[in-house]
């Protein structure tokens, strides 16, 4: 069974009586907001003033409609409103700390009480929740869990960095190395974006969290929507943080280690999410073969799947629940030196002194392996590693491709550094090659997607 029954009309309007304090805390949020420049003293940032007092007064007009069953819809435009509260103090460059503040997490509150809350009913408690063929259930809270705490931490690192690009702090912090992140987040690279590149990962962060927390248990069939749009939320994100990593010693000549953590975070939030999203795909894919003609109604709103429940996930505060935060991945040795090789190779033109073409090369080819390397602790995409022996490849023929202006003088004598480098050139490609190969222990089972893991 794959359509969902029609919603008994009664049914949605006690559910709507049931969440309508949702429509009174946007409500009051939007008086808040209103106030907010006269009662925290900047009214003096005329833009945001009155930003604020008519986004306020939108949000409270748009909460009183929705209060009604017959403008529920226009939650939608609430949560459009969190969306431009979140966004708003950047592109209107907050001239104060406490506007930046302010709007921000209004409007994060917004979108929880807006998007977070559901809009429908998702089913009802006996429905399945494992997707058919597989061992666990990809939609468990404890699967997301990790997911929303490592978007959180994104979320107030990167606020931190935007608190000194918008100039309200006079310096940041980094234990690791030192002034390099206040010169990366000054660069020319962060003034290409039109907004405090800092703030906008910050925000993008908070839209990660909030959608992870958005449905429940069994919204891989339920919400197919917010599963999709998280994914696409959280990938090409994660390409765009590794870019700006690469981006740091080959064109600003620093490093930000706040920065490296976020990236961190992100490629975790990549891995841990991955599994969701394919029972997401599996699940359309079948609608689409067998009820083509109602695959958007089932992509908004849901349906039926042939599954069981979930008896195996352990009850909060029971020590086997740690366990199942971590379902879906698993950390082979073979990839763990694969990720030290590619840490390895974003130091080498420090150790072995190499500049320019030579240097970029490392650090691109470091970084993509160690991004290829935690993605494909993945279990469902452990077939990705055989990208890292395409870089295995380029690591061996780098040297021959670009050699050192040294050793471009003649074969023999030839520069210490030189030989060292391109031994180690030799030894790492042929290292990431060998262990690209084998594809480690797959603790889980996930249908007819375990074709596809080789």
């Amino acid at each position: 069974m794959i359509m969902k029954p029609m919603i008994d009309l009664e049914v949605l309007k006690k559910h709507h009586e049931r969440t309508i304090w949702a429509r009174l805390a946007t409500l009051i949020l939007g008086i808040w907001l209103m106030t907010s420049p006269a009662t925290f003293g900047y009214t003096i940032d005329r833009p945001m003033m009155f930003n604020d007092i008519i986004s306020g007064a939108i949000l409270v007009i748009l909460s009183a409609m929705a209060l009604s069953y017959r403008f529920r819809f226009l939650t939608w435009f609430i949560a459009i409103m969190g969306l431009w509260l979140g966004f708003a103090p950047l592109a209107l460059w907050s001239k104060t700390a406490t506007g930046y503040l302010n709007d921000t997490i209004i409007g994060a509150l917004t979108l929880a009480f807006s998007i977070i809350v559901p809009f429908r009913p998702e089913g009802n408690p006996g429905d399945a929740e494992i997707p058919q063929g597989w061992s666990y259930n990809p939609s468990s809270w404890f699967q997301r869990a990790p997911i929303v705490l490592f978007g959180f931490l994104g979320w107030f690192i990167a606020r931190y960095l935007a608190a000194y690009q918008l100039g309200y702090i006079d310096y940041v912090y980094d234990p690791i190395f030192g002034d390099g992140t206040m010169k990366v987040i000054t660069s020319n690279v962060s003034k290409m974006f039109p907004v405090s590149d800092a703030g906008l990962g910050a925000f993008a962060y908070s839209l990660e969290a909030l959608l992870a927390l958005k449905g429940s248990s069994r919204r891989w069939y339920t919400m197919p929507w917010t599963v999709l749009i998280f994914g696409l939320l959280v990938v090409p994100l994660g390409f765009v943080s590794i870019c700006l990593v690469i981006l740091q010693p080959s064109v600003v000549g620093a490093w930000c280690g706040p920065c490296l953590f976020m990236a961190f975070c992100m490629l975790i939030m990549l891995a841990l999410s991955i599994d969701e999203v394919v029972a997401t795909l599996q699940y359309l894919n079948k609608v689409r073969k067998h009820h083509r003609e109602h695959f958007w109604r089932v992509f908004w709103y849901g349906g039926e799947v042939e599954g069981t429940i979930d008896t195996r996930s352990a009850r909060f505060g029971e020590n086997r629940m740690w366990g199942s935060l971590t379902w879906g991945t698993s950390i082979p040795w073979t990839l763990i030196i694969s990720l030290l090789i590619g840490v390895w190779m974003l130091c080498v033109p420090s150790v072995f002194n190499v500049v320019q073409n030579i240097a970029d090369t490392c650090y691109i080819v470091g970084a993509l392996t160690v991004v290829v390397s935690i993605i494909s602790m993945a279990e469902v995409v452990r077939t990705f590693r055989f990208v890292n022996i395409l870089f295995g490849i380029w690591i061996i023929i780098s040297p021959l491709v670009m050699p050192l202006p040294e050793c471009m003088q003649d074969v023999i004598p030839v520069a210490a550094h030189c030989k060292s480098y391109l031994w180690n050139g030799i030894i790492c490609g042929l290292l990431l090659i060998l262990l690209s190969i084998p594809r480690g222990r797959i603790k889980e089972r996930y249908g007819t997607w375990n074709s596809w893991i080789v």
